[in-house]
């Protein structure tokens, strides 16, 4: 019992961060959804983090795999302008 009260103080301080981040975030992607503003700079940090792991998948540098992967991202944001606020 002791063990799990100290796991629980110890964790304790992760988790209250975790409910009041989770919070935040929802609130602000309720509002994003609401106003159809969409923000390519995510998108491209998701693809070039997709583009890491492939590359790791495949054996070559990562670097590369973020960068081709970015680069294509953001030809198809700027193709597609009139979709991005």
């Amino acid at each position: 019992m002791t063990v799990l009260l100290q796991v629980l103080e110890f964790l304790y301080p992760a988790l209250l961060v975790t409910v009041v981040f989770s919070a935040i975030h929802s609130w602000l992607g309720i509002r994003l959804v609401e106003r159809n503003a969409v923000f390519p700079a995510l998108a491209l940090a998701q693809l070039a983090a997709l583009g890491t792991a492939i590359s790791f998948r495949l054996g070559i540098s990562p670097y590369i795999g973020a960068f081709v992967l970015a680069m294509a991202g953001a030809f198809v944001f700027t193709m597609n302008r009139g979709e991005t606020f």
